[in-house]
């Protein structure tokens, strides 16, 4: 019998809570943590990058050719840690997708109650960062948005892996072949990005001393 991904899924979310008498589970993976609903404090490198983009809506466009030239997706709601975030990114891509000018404060106040703190929290942070040149705040972003996918790549490897655990458990033995195939997959584009990352740190740094 394969297993279901779904429920299966949902047993990493809800890991801990039951126990089954037959056998017992590899351990779930660690969650990422959450931002503050008030949505005060230091930023993650996803709200630093919302922020500039908030404040800087033009630069989507750009960020997105350059995701486009070096083949890998671009930026969307999920690479954001937490589900405000996401929305108030989701939000804004349809906001610049209509033909209306762009308006920070209108889009602010349309949103629910829920994330009009956080958004004016970074909207304020954008508003507070140096000023770049629109090919180097590109550059910046680029990086961010490749931590960002490295991270989100982790955390769905390590659900893969506890997929894959479980799959050994049952005897499972297409789900073991599938979540192979697919914990292999991750892994690659993880370090295909990685070293993707650390070639562009690398060309940052000659440059800085040169």
């Amino acid at each position: 019998v394969h297993v279901d991904e779904q429920i299966v899924h949902g047993q990493v979310l809800q890991a801990g809570r039951e126990r089954s008498p037959r056998r017992r589970r590899p351990a779930p993976p660690p969650q990422p943590p959450q931002p503050s609903p008030a949505g005060q404090g230091k930023l993650d490198p996803g709200g630093h990058c919302l922020a500039q983009l908030l404040y800087q809506p033009d630069l989507l466009a750009a960020l997105d050719d350059r995701c486009n030239e070096l083949r890998i997706s671009t930026l969307d709601a999920e690479d954001f840690n937490g589900a405000v975030d996401q929305a108030i990114f989701s939000e804004m891509v349809e906001a610049l997708s209509s033909e209306g000018r762009w308006d920070s404060r209108a889009l602010g106040a349309g949103l629910e109650a829920s994330l009009q703190e956080r958004f004016q929290h970074l909207l304020d942070h954008g508003a507070s960062l140096p000023a770049l040149q629109p090919s180097q705040a590109v550059d910046d972003l680029l990086v961010v948005v490749m931590r960002l996918r490295i991270a989100r790549l982790r955390r769905r490897l390590a659900e893969l892996q506890y997929l894959l655990e479980y799959a050994q458990g049952e005897h499972d033995q297409r789900g073991i072949q599938d979540y192979t195939a697919r914990v292999m997959e991750h892994t690659v584009s993880m370090r295909h990005l990685q070293q993707m990352l650390n070639e562009r740190s690398w060309v940052g740094k000659r440059s800085r001393v040169l």
